[in-house]
């Protein structure tokens, strides 16, 4: 559902506050032909009114991970902050962005619905759990993933950049995702994978796809490759084909591994009238997220690999154990990890 103007401007200037916008900076509001034009109007006000300097951009839509006009890059590029409403997403995948990140542009995707955008703005109990989490990665050299349906991953974790969703951008070259809030290594890990996942929630299937399974697909991984899918029924055969259809060997390895810190996510059909979005699946409070394809953004701190897809998989109902020590159990954060939600 689309909001109006009043009702959206509040989250506007809270995140333009939280993007840490300076007087002397000069901010582009991106929009599409598809994306409700309240959104794009309530940045633009929120920056007017905090005195910066800002331009509105919008142009038609394009594809998902396709460039946006040259003069759009051009714009953005000359920008010290870009907010990326665009309702088909681009900025994750699309090989534009690199450039933009290395002039100092820092960007943020607002690609979720407008009721979601009001919802769940950046909140200071999940950031202070995105900050431990993210230590707890870097002092973590193992990954055990367990679950009750057969999973049994494990992942090596090397010295890397973390891919850390906060939800905001305030140093120069970051690019976050609004609505995503969790911590994923995408560092060295391809190698050093291996197991068997039985993927039982949300699919993310870009381009193509997004749905919640109902039955679980069991995959095999070796090497952080998907050596094998057990295509045993019509969703699983659907996973098959899309992997296929690309004939390109990249779609089937390992992107990033990582954990959801958000308890206002939700799996399905909670608000009135229901959506369903992937920036809410990857933020589900105590999920597993795997990635396979595409890594494009080199701020992430780690090699290029430029595939025709991308998939993501949120896992519920997980055990998690860094290093030996269960943090996650059945899908809850468990109570000496330090990383549950303030009880409210």
């Amino acid at each position: 559902m689309d909001l109006g103007f009043q009702a959206l401007l509040p989250a506007a200037v809270r995140t333009v506050d939280y993007c840490k916008v300076r007087p002397d900076e000069r901010v582009v509001v991106y929009t599409d032909s598809h994306r409700s034009p309240a959104l794009a109007e309530a940045f633009y006000a929120a920056c007017v009114a905090r005195g910066f300097e800002v331009i509105l951009v919008r142009a038609l839509v394009q594809g998902v991970g396709t460039d946006p006009p040259p003069s759009a890059v051009a714009a953005m590029t000359d920008a010290d902050l870009v907010f990326d409403l665009v309702a088909v997403p681009w900025s994750d995948y699309a090989p534009a962005i690199n450039g933009i990140l290395a002039s100092g542009t820092r960007v943020l995707a607002v690609n979720v619905p407008d009721q979601s955008f009001v919802d769940r703005p950046p909140d200071p109990d999940v950031l202070r759990r995105v900050d431990a989490l993210e230590d707890l990665f870097t002092h973590s050299t193992e990954v055990h993933v367990t679950s009750p349906e057969g999973t049994d991953l494990w992942a090596y974790l090397k010295e890397g950049t973390l891919d850390t969703a906060r939800g905001f951008v305030w140093e120069p070259g970051q690019w976050d995702s609004y609505g995503v809030y969790g911590v994923h290594t995408a560092s060295h890990i391809e190698e050093e994978m291996r197991g068997t996942v039985y993927f039982n929630g949300p699919m993310i299937l870009l381009p193509g796809h997004e749905f919640v399974i109902s039955r679980p697909i069991k995959v095999q991984i070796e090497s952080g490759r998907i050596v094998e899918i057990e295509a045993d029924h019509p969703e699983a055969q659907l996973l098959s084909r899309w992997m296929k259809g690309w004939d390109d060997e990249g779609v089937y390895m390992i992107s990033h591994l990582g954990l959801g810190l958000d308890p206002r996510a939700r799996v399905d059909n909670h608000r009135d009238p229901p959506f369903l979005h992937d920036c809410e699946w990857e933020s589900i409070n105590g999920a597993a997220v795997l990635g396979f394809g595409t890594k494009t953004m080199t701020n992430k701190g780690d090699e290029v690999r430029q595939s025709r897809g991308h998939l993501d998989a949120v896992v519920l109902g997980t055990t998690v154990a860094f290093d030996g020590r269960t943090i996650v159990e059945e899908g809850s954060f468990t109570d000496g990890s330090g990383l549950g939600p303030e009880v409210r």
